[in-house]
C-alpha cells in the first residue's frame, strides 16, 4: 500500500499548487490545463492501487510512485523557478544552469509523462476492477485491565515492597507481558509512596555502558552522580527494561550503585540467567495465558458486542477460542489480532474472516510455532503482518512511518504531524488550519492505539476531552514495521553501529550515526584525525537523487562522525532533513544543505548548532525549520536569513538565541506561519507580529521591555479568534512601579492567555485588581489578579516572581488551570486552597520553596488531580505530603506523587 499512500501524496500537492496558489504557477498559461489532467489520472491510478488489496503487482506499484515522484519534481521545479525569478530576480539563463533543469526537461516533459501514466492505467485495467475502499468507523478503546496477569502483578508488587530481594527478574518469552507489568507497577500509587525516587531506563539490544549510565542519572531528577541516586535513607527502584543478556547486565557494574537498604531493581528479560547475579534475585517467569483468559483478552480488546461472555453464542465462543489457540495463549499476539476487529460494523462475520485467515498463516508452518526458539518471533511476524494488512489505507503509511524513530523512543504526535504534511501524507487541502490536521493524526494514532499497534505514553486534558501527546512502539512491533517498510521500499534503516561501510539508501532512509569507538571519545586520540583506528563510512551514492527524506539519529548527543562522508548537494531533491541530538561543535553542518531548495522540513531538535548560517535562506518551499537546539546551546541567526521562508508554516526557535547583529530578527514575509514558538521579543522585531495573520499557535518570551511585552498581550488579545494556543514567559521585570502595573493591567484584558510563566519580580507589590492600585503598596498575593483570567490552563510562578509570604486560590478562581508550579519562592510560608477553587487542577508542582509548610487541605482532595511532583523540599515537607496521599489512596483517589531531589 506504499505506492497508493505516494501517489495520494503527490497528487494532494498537485491539488494544492492548482487550487491554493493558483495564481504563482499556472496564470495566463497553459501549463494548468495539463496538470490538471495529470492530477485528474493519478487519482484513477489511486484507486486502482487501493482497490489491489488482494492481488498486488510489486512491478506495476514500483512503475507507479516512481511515475508520482517524476510529477512532483516537474511541479516543484517550475514552482522553483517562478520563486527564484520573482523574488531573486535571477534571469532564464541563470536558472538553465540549475543542475537538475535539463533533467527535468528532457526526462520527464508532459509529453512522456503523459505517455508513462496512459501505459500504466491500461495494465491496472487488466488485473483489477475498482473497488470502493471503506474506512471503519472511529470508536476508541484503551485497555484497563491486567487480564490473566493479576497475581503477578500482586506477586511482584510484594516483593518489591516487603520482599528482601534487591533484584527481582521479570522473564518470559517475548511479547509475554513483562513490559506491560512492569510499567504497570512502576506507576502503583502504592508503589510510588513507598520509593523516593524511581528511575526507568529501557537498555535493549543497542546497549552503550557510559550512555545507560547517564540515562540512569538523566531519570532520577535533580541527581547528577552516581551515589547521590541510592542514599542510605532512601528508598529507591530502578527499572531496566529489556536487558538482553548476561553479559550487558554485568556490565552495567551496580556495584557503583552501592546498593543501601531498602534500594529496589526491577529487570525484564527474555532470559532467566539474566536475573542469576551475585546480588540477591527473585526470578518470576511469565507464562502465556490459558485458553479462558486469553479468551477473555481477546474480547475486551476485539471490542465484542457484548459484555457478559454467556451472551455469546455457542459457535461465537468455538470461533473465539480457536482464534486464541492460533495466538498460543501469547497477549501480545492476542492485543493485535483482537484490534484488527475493533470498529467492525459486523462483528460475528469478521470475526469468522479473522478465524480464517490466521488458519491461512498456521496452515504454512504445518503446526504450532515454539515459542521458547525463534517461533515467538515469527508467530508475532505474522501476526503484525495480518493486522497490517486488515489497516484502513490512510493508516498504513502513517503506521510505517513509525519505524523511522529509533527504538524505545518517545514519539511526539505533534512532531509526527510535521512530518507526515511535509511528506504529503496529510492534506493540507482537505484540513486547512493547524488544529485540524493536527486532531486529523491524532485521531490516526487513537486508532493505532485501539489496534494495539502502538502504546499510548502521555495524554492532556482539555475539557471533557483527552488529547494524545505522545506514544512509543515496542521493539518487536517496530522491528516488524521496518520489515514491513523495506520489503514495500516506504523507507529503511541504515545503523553504522552495525559495521556498515557503504549503505544504499531509499527513497527515505534513516541513518544511526553512533558508532563503535563512541565509547572512545575521552580517549586523547579520539580526535586525532591521523588516527588509523577510523574506518571510513559513506554512503552509496550513485542514485542519489531518488532520496525523498534523511533523518540523521545520534542516541547520545554525539559529534557528528567526522568519517561519515556525505555532501548534501548531491540530495537534491530531498524534502525532509532532520537532525536528532548530533553535536555539531566539531564537525560543522554537512556541506550542501543549502544546495537542498526543495526542502519541505528541515529540523535540529536536541542538536548543538552555534549558528544559523546566512546561505539557509532560499529554501522557498520550506514548511517546517525546527531550531529547537539543546538548552545549553545558545544559536546565532542572521537577521534576514528568515524573512524570504515565504510558506513556512511551523518556526521553533531555541531556547536560548541572539541576533547575528544589532538588528532584530525580521519575521515580516512569513504570512502562512500557523505556529510560532519561543519568539522572544527582544531579538525579534514584535512590529511584525500583526502581519502574521495566520499565527494559530504562539509562544512569546518577554524579557524587561515593557513595550515588546505589551505589543505581544496586545497581538494576542487581538487575535483571540484565531489563537488556539497562547503563552507568555516575563523575564527579568525589573522596570519601574508604574510600568509594572500596567503590564499587569494588560495581562488581566488578555482573557484568551492559556499559559503563563513569570520569573524574577513582578507581582511584588500589585493589589487584587487594577482599578485599586495606588501608592499605598504592599506584598499582596498576586493569585485573585491572575485567577481572574479566563481562559488561563497553565501558571509557573518562579524565581521570586511573589516575595510575600502568602498566596490564596479562592472559589470560582482558576476555572480552567490545568497545571499549576510553584519554584524558587523563597519566602513564600502558606499557601491555601478553598474548596471550589481549581476545578480543572491536573498537574501541580512545588520545588525549592524551602519555607512553605505545608500543602493545603483541599488541594490533594481535587477530583482532577493526577500528579504532584515535590522536588527539593525539606525532609519534613515531604513526610507531610506522603501521609495525605496515603490518606487519598485510602479513599480511593489515585494520585501520581513524585518526590525527587533532595
Amino acid at each position: 500500500m506504499a505506492a497508493a499512500a505516494v501517489v495520494s501524496a503527490v497528487r494532494e500537492r498537485l491539488n494544492a499548487y492548482l487550487v491554493v496558489e493558483d495564481v504563482l504557477l499556472f496564470r495566463g498559461s497553459s501549463t494548468r490545463d495539463k496538470f490538471e489532467w495529470l492530477n485528474s489520472q493519478l487519482v484513477v491510478v489511486e484507486n486502482f492501487l487501493k482497490s489491489l488489496e488482494n492481488n498486488r503487482d510489486d512491478v506495476l506499484e514500483k512503475i507507479a510512485i516512481q511515475l508520482a515522484y517524476d510529477v512532483e519534481d516537474v511541479v516543484d521545479y517550475l514552482a522553483l523557478k517562478h520563486e527564484w525569478k520573482d523574488h531573486w530576480n535571477w534571469s532564464i539563463k541563470t536558472l538553465l544552469k540549475f543542475p537538475s533543469s535539463h533533467q527535468v526537461h528532457r526526462r520527464h516533459d508532459f509529453q512522456t509523462l503523459k505517455v508513462r501514466i496512459d501505459e500504466l492505467v491500461r495494465k491496472l485495467l487488466r488485473i483489477t476492477d475498482y473497488q470502493n475502499n471503506t474506512i471503519p468507523s472511529s470508536s476508541f478503546f484503551f485497555l484497563t485491565t491486567l487480564v490473566g496477569m493479576e497475581g503477578d502483578f500482586e506477586m511482584v508488587r510484594n516483593l518489591l515492597l516487603t520482599g528482601i530481594d534487591a533484584v527481582t527478574t521479570i522473564s518470559g518469552v517475548s511479547g509475554v507481558g513483562k513490559t506491560t507489568l512492569a510499567k504497570r507497577l512502576y506507576d502503583d500509587p502504592t508503589v510510588i509512596l513507598n520509593f523516593h525516587s524511581r528511575a526507568w531506563v529501557t537498555v535493549g539490544e543497542q546497549f552503550h555502558d557510559r550512555g545507560m549510565i547517564e540515562n540512569i542519572s538523566s531519570n532520577f531528577l535533580f541527581s547528577s552522580t552516581i551515589p547521590e541516586l541510592v542514599e542510605k535513607d532512601r528508598r529507591s527502584l530502578l527499572v531496566l527494561d529489556d536487558v538482553p543478556s548476561v553479559q550487558v547486565w554485568e556490565s552495567i557494574k551496580f556495584s557503583d550503585f552501592s546498593l543501601y537498604r531498602g534500594t529496589k531493581i526491577l529487570i525484564t528479560t527474555r532470559g532467566k540467567e539474566v536475573g542469576l547475579c551475585k546480588y540477591g534475585c527473585y526470578i518470576h517467569e511469565m507464562k502465556t495465558l490459558p485458553n479462558d483468559q486469553g479468551c477473555q483478552l481477546f474480547k475486551i480488546q476485539s471490542g465484542a458486542p457484548v459484555e457478559n461472555s454467556k451472551q455469546l453464542s455457542r459457535e461465537t465462543e468455538e470461533i473465539v477460542s480457536k482464534i486464541v489457540n492460533c495466538c498460543q495463549g501469547l497477549p501480545l499476539a492476542i492485543n493485535l489480532v483482537g484490534g484488527i476487529l475493533k470498529g467492525k460494523e459486523d462483528w460475528a462475520e469478521a470475526l469468522e474472516a479473522l478465524l480464517q485467515a490466521l488458519l491461512r498463516e498456521q496452515n504454512k508452518y504445518n503446526q504450532h510455532l515454539d515459542l521458547g526458539g525463534g517461533g515467538t518471533l515469527l508467530l508475532l511476524e505474522k501476526v503484525v503482518s495480518l493486522s497490517y494488512n486488515h489497516l484502513p489505507f490512510h493508516l498504513k503509511p502513517c503506521f510505517l512511518y513509525l519505524g523511522h524513530f529509533p527504538a524505545d523512543q518517545v514519539i511526539s504526535v505533534e512532531k509526527l504531524y510535521l512530518l507526515l504534511m511535509a511528506e504529503g501524507l496529510i492534506s493540507t487541502a482537505r484540513y486547512q488550519s493547524h488544529k485540524i490536521r493536527m486532531d486529523a493524526v491524532e485521531e490516526y494514532m487513537l486508532a493505532l492505539v485501539q489496534r494495539n499497534l502502538v502504546l499510548m505514553e502521555k495524554e492532556d486534558v482539555l475539557g471533557s476531552r483527552r488529547i494524545m501527546k505522545s506514544f512509543k512502539l515496542q521493539n518487536q512491533i517496530r522491528n516488524l514495521c521496518i520489515s514491513i517498510g523495506e520489503k514495500e521500499e516506504f523507507f529503511g534503516v541504515a545503523d553504522f553501529n552495525q559495521g556498515n561501510k557503504s549503505l544504499y539508501l531509499l527513497r527515505r532512509t534513516t541513518l544511526y550515526t553512533d558508532h563503535k569507538y563512541d565509547d572512545d571519545d575521552d580517549d586523547d586520540d579520539a580526535d586525532d584525525d591521523n588516527n588509523d583506528d577510523y574506518d571510513v563510512y559513506s554512503l552509496n551514492i550513485s542514485e542519489p537523487k531518488h532520496v525523498r527524506s534523511l533523518f540523521f539519529f545520534s542516541s547520545k548527543s554525539k559529534l557528528w562522525p567526522k568519517e561519515l562522508a556525505v555532501d548534501l548537494k548531491k540530495f537534491r531533491w530531498t524534502r525532509v532533513l532532520d537532525f536528532n541530538q548530533v553535536d555539531f561543535r566539531v564537525e560543522k553542518l554537512p556541506k550542501g544543505i543549502e544546495k537542498l531548495h526543495y526542502l519541505r522540513y528541515l529540523s535540529f531538535r536536541g542538536c548543538y548548532v552555534e549558528e544559523l548560517p546566512s546561505s539557509l535562506s532560499k529554501f522557498p518551499f520550506l514548511e517546517t525549520l525546527d531550531l529547537s537546539v539543546k538548552t545549553s546551546c545558545k544559536m546565532t541567526i542572521h537577521a534576514n536569513v528568515l524573512r524570504n521562508m515565504s510558506r513556512l508554516r511551523h518556526l521553533y526557535f531555541p531556547l536560548a538565541y541572539q541576533s547575528a547583529t544589532d538588528d532584530k530578527l525580521k519575521l515580516d514575509g512569513l504570512k502562512k506561519l500557523e505556529v510560532l514558538v519561543n519568539f522572544h521579543a527582544g531579538i525579534c522585531d514584535a512590529d511584525h507580529l500583526p502581519m502574521l495573520r495566520n499565527l494559530e499557535i504562539f509562544e512569546g518570551i518577554g524579557d524587561g521591555n515593557n513595550d515588546n511585552l505589551e505589543k505581544m498581550i496586545n497581538f494576542i488579545q487581538g487575535n483571540e479568534l484565531v489563537l488556539s494556543h497562547s503563552s507568555l514567559t516575563i523575564k527579568n521585570c525589573d522596570s519601574s512601579l508604574d510600568e509594572r502595573l500596567s503590564v499587569v493591567t494588560a495581562l488581566l484584558t488578555c482573557g484568551c492567555l492559556h499559559h503563563l510563566d513569570i520569573e524574577e519580580i513582578l507581582f511584588e507589590l500589585i493589589l487584587p485588581l487594577p482599578w485599586q492600585f495606588g501608592s499605598n503598596l504592599t506584598n499582596i498575593d498576586p493569585m485573585p489578579t491572575l485567577g481572574k483570567l479566563p481562559q488561563l490552563r497553565n501558571l509557573v510562578l518562579c524565581n521570586g516572581a511573589f516575595v510575600g509570604k502568602k498566596i490564596m486560590c479562592a472559589e470560582a478562581e482558576f476555572v480552567r488551570l490545568r497545571c499549576l508550579k510553584l519554584l524558587y519562592l523563597w519566602g513564600l510560608r502558606e499557601f491555601e486552597v478553598e474548596i471550589g477553587a481549581l476545578p480543572c487542577l491536573s498537574n501541580f508542582m512545588v520545588m525549592r520553596c524551602d519555607n512553605l509548610k505545608m500543602l493545603p487541605d483541599y488541594l490533594m482532595e481535587i477530583p482532577t488531580l493526577e500528579q504532584v511532583t515535590i522536588a527539593c523540599m525539606p525532609k519534613e515537607f515531604k513526610a507531610l505530603v506522603r501521609r495525605k496521599a496515603e490518606d487519598q489512596l485510602s479513599k480511593g483517589h489515585s494520585l501520581f506523587v513524585n518526590f525527587c531531589g533532595k
